[in-house]
């Protein structure tokens, strides 16, 4: 791991190498954020590498989601350790033969339907709701799953950040309370697909709160809620959508 003030000071090629498989197979899109240095927060980080994808053309937008593998209770030899581990990581190897033999026969009719693989953050899924997933998935168009993916890619993201790089937990706080202050989320947008019934905002946030390396839950009225491990008398707490630091700090946002 890496911190953030370290990546910040390395030189463009040091900087593309330890972000490369951030993005599967795509070390253009850490090419790209090189030149919007320094980054402040691991979230500011994470939104410019975003907007990297969402700004480039269409044919490489498929080229990034074709670059990530199958999930396959059997991986092959083309994917990144990265992927290795999270398809490892959500039970996929250890599916039952039932289990592997549907999700063969979905990759092969998701790959027939839209031309490129099946993309999920399988962080938190089991092979039962990973086909679920896809099935539900299936019934989407071109441009809506296109819109998917990235979307999943983005999450993937997050937490290969997470993981590779280390931030105060204080900048992060900050950085995520500035997004909810710039930017409120509308408390009746629509549902995530294949998230349960947590709502896009709270999916967001919770985002953002993995990010910054709190713990997080849902709680009480559908508010996610996050706990840093700031070493004082009392947890510092986030709620989105009600108050900071134990009450003492409405925030901006309704999920």
């Amino acid at each position: 791991m890496i911190t953030l003030a370290a990546l910040n000071a390395l030189p463009q090629e040091e900087f593309i190498h330890t972000l490369g498989d951030v993005f599967e197979h795509s070390p253009w899109v850490a090419a790209c954020a090189f030149r919007s240095r320094p980054f402040h927060s691991r979230l500011q980080l994470l939104d410019v590498m975003r907007t990297v994808v969402a700004e480039a053309g269409l044919e490489t937008q498929l080229s990034l989601i074709r670059a990530h593998p199958q999930l396959r209770a059997r991986p092959d030899g083309g994917m990144s350790a990265s992927s290795a581990s999270e398809q490892r990581s959500a039970g996929l190897a250890g599916s039952s033969v039932r289990h592997a033999e549907q999700l063969e026969q979905l990759n092969a009719a998701y790959t027939a339907r839209f031309a490129f693989p099946f993309v999920l953050a399988v962080r938190g899924h089991t092979p039962a709701s990973i086909l679920a997933a896809m099935e539900a998935r299936l019934a989407n168009d071109k441009a809506q799953e296109r819109e998917t993916c990235l979307r999943e890619i983005g999450r993937i993201a997050a937490y290969r950040l997470h993981e590779r790089v280390s931030s105060p937990i204080s900048a992060e706080v900050i950085a995520m309370l500035g997004k909810l202050s710039d930017d409120p989320l509308a408390p009746t947008a629509p549902a995530s697909p294949c998230c349960g019934t947590a709502t896009a905002p709270a999916d967001l946030v919770r985002e953002w709160m993995h990010l910054a390396g709190m713990a997080v839950h849902m709680g009480a009225g559908g508010y996610v809620v996050g706990r840093t491990s700031i070493a004082r008398e009392r947890t510092a707490v986030l709620i989105a959508g009600l108050y900071y630091d134990a009450g003492t700090h409405e925030a901006a946002c309704g999920c």
